[in-house]
């Protein structure tokens, strides 16, 4: 339902600055009550590829200003799940993780931003 929803409006909302903030912090708050519940890997697979979705539609830029202190939260569910034990779900992290960091650099020109609420989640 969720790959619908942003197949479908993320075209509609991107004239509308406001719209598509909204629609887009909507569906990533969403996404990460998904992936930070116990899940079937199955419903965790499918949940980050609608991560890697949203990333794509709405742009690294949107999705990092959207998160906001949520980044840090993501970083760190991420992290967890690259250490899943099914495959699938692990290797669908290492691509929106890998994803994520290209594009942040892509964007900024540097991963500092991003890199900073790695390390800091790391020591937990």
């Amino acid at each position: 339902t969720i790959i619908l929803l942003i197949d479908e409006y993320a075209d509609i909302t991107l004239s509308n600055r406001g719209e598509r903030s909204t629609i887009a912090l909507t569906i990533i708050d969403l996404l990460l009550f998904i992936v930070t519940v116990p899940q079937s890997s199955i419903t965790l697979t499918r949940a980050l590829g609608a991560v890697c979705l949203a990333d794509d539609r709405f742009a690294v830029i949107l999705f990092v200003e959207t998160c906001g202190e949520n980044l840090q939260h993501w970083n760190k569910v991420v992290i967890i799940l690259l250490n899943s034990a099914e495959f699938s779900v692990r290797s669908v992290a290492v691509d929106l993780f890998v994803t994520l960091v290209g594009e942040v650099f892509d964007e900024y020109g540097c991963i500092d931003s991003f890199t900073f609420f790695i390390l800091k989640k790391l020591h937990e």
